[in-house]
């Protein structure tokens, strides 16, 4: 062969191994594409567990819809009717199809982490089927209970071992499991309890907190397990409880804050901190020293800009600006109501649902309330976030408790504009405006409180 055509050949040679080489490097990404039988419109939105990326995707007339995701890692997908996990690899394309009304029959993978997702998804239903209906586990006495969550770890442990997955994603879930039984000791004391109505109940000798030797700081398992995530977050909780203990004069959401600004991780810290505060800062009576500690203790950027943005709207609906207004909801005694309809009167605000275990607690002493003032100016409100289908719920609740006031229903649940505009991120919540419609406290104390009835004779009504 001449020495040109020995050239050729090696860069033909040379070529195509590198294109080989090109062909089984890992993209930098993974790609989720989906399809949805039943969903022609809409969005889903897809969302990774450390609050970092969370993005809606359109839904088009055939039910598809698809994303590209920079960094691996389990991610949650909400549909309006189904929630659930995915794991996503970088260089991989996850396909998932599944009906709307019937995900768990019908749910389909393809891709590189088709079998890691099927895993997931088996292990779900798996848990489902061995924990039992709502918190009927946490009701067993202490020796089935131990049985049980025993039962449980053996089951998810041969399901793994029967499963094709990645050394890597066995690894990690492996441990992932096993905090899952750690979470469940944890919890057996409290959750006891409380579901089986034993407010005395005490664990016997030999129980033991597995949080106490537990390494608090393992980035790994903080991002991949949601179990960890939990056990951390109980842990540091009962933290700030016993501070409160101490001295209950202090701010809940401040102490929180304090506590978990000692957590020596940055990564982990940061995600706590993070975590707790897009919910507390809507709850906070002191929004600004609020947002001040938690902007001295977090050193992540997206976190700090992501709460800096809550309390830019925050401010909004604090003491003396305009209320956000709720137009044409629904009125249980019939045709609709509007906030503007009511100016005049100052406005008490229930904001609850029939699925709200607190709010119907607060039901007692919000109709004593409403008893006792009856003959003030005051109009006392009920807005309803319970979705579409439990409309009927709703008015059989209604019904069936005598619910006094002004009832309406919430034509979005968690999506109407009038609770997006407050932010409310849990129920119940409680809202004070006055005669012209302002702001008196977007977060008013609950029915049950001896505050509120100082607050309501130190109107004018």
């Amino acid at each position: 062969m001449k020495p040109i055509q020995l050239l050729v050949v090696s860069v033909l040679v040379l070529f195509m191994f590198s294109c080989h080489q090109e062909e089984n490097r890992k993209q930098p990404y993974a790609v989720v594409t989906g399809k949805i039988l039943g969903k022609t419109e809409g969005t889903v939105t897809i969302s990774d567990k450390m609050w970092r990326y969370e993005k809606e995707l359109e839904v088009d007339s055939l039910g598809q819809f698809t994303d590209t995701i920079q960094v691996s890692g389990i991610y949650g997908i909400r549909d309006g009717k189904n929630t659930f996990s995915v794991y996503l690899e970088n260089g991989d394309v996850l396909e998932l199809n599944y009906k709307l009304d019937n995900f768990d029959a019908s749910i389909e993978f393809s891709g590189n982490t088709a079998h890691i997702n099927q895993y997931i998804q088996d292990k779900a239903t798996l848990g489902v089927r061995l924990r039992g209906e709502g918190p009927s586990i946490y009701k067993l006495e202490e020796e089935a209970y131990l049985r049980k969550i025993n039962a449980i770890e053996d089951a998810f442990i041969g399901l793994l071992d029967s499963s094709k997955v990645s050394d890597t994603f066995r690894g990690l879930e492996k441990k992932n499991i096993g905090y899952t039984t750690m979470m469940y000791l944890k919890r057996y004391p409290r959750y006891h309890a409380h579901y089986a109505k034993k407010p005395d109940f005490k664990v016997s000798e030999n129980w033991f907190d597995p949080t106490t030797d537990m390494d608090m700081g393992r980035v790994d398992d903080y991002y991949f397990s949601a179990m960890y995530r939990r056990l951390l977050e109980d842990h540091y909780n009962e933290e700030v409880n016993t501070m409160m203990e101490k001295d209950s004069t202090q701010d809940y959401a401040l102490a929180g804050l304090e506590v978990l600004g000692l957590v020596k991780n940055d990564t982990i810290r940061n995600a706590l901190i993070y975590n707790k505060a897009r919910y507390e800062i809507t709850y906070t009576g002191d929004l600004k020293t609020y947002y001040d500690t938690y902007a001295n203790l977090v050193t992540d950027s997206l976190y700090l800009a992501k709460i800096t943005q809550s309390y830019t709207e925050l401010e909004k609906v604090s003491a003396g600006k305009p209320s956000p207004k709720f137009v044409d909801y629904e009125n249980f005694k019939g045709g609709k109501t509007s906030l503007d309809d009511l100016k005049g009167r100052y406005v008490y605000i229930d904001v609850w649902a029939t699925w709200c275990g607190p709010c119907i607690r607060e039901i007692p002493a919000l109709k004593k309330l409403e008893t006792d003032y009856h003959a003030k100016n005051i109009e006392f409100v009920s807005i309803s976030v319970d979705v579409a289908k439990s409309h009927g719920k709703w008015r059989d609740m209604v019904a069936d408790k005598d619910l006094k006031g002004v009832q309406l229903f919430a034509p979005n649940a968690f999506e109407s504009d009038f609770v997006k505009n407050y932010k409310i991120m849990g129920i119940p919540r409680f809202i004070l405006i006055d005669t012209e419609g302002n702001i008196i406290n977007s977060n008013a104390p609950r029915p049950s409180s001896a505050e509120i009835r100082d607050v309501f004779d130190g109107l004018e009504m």
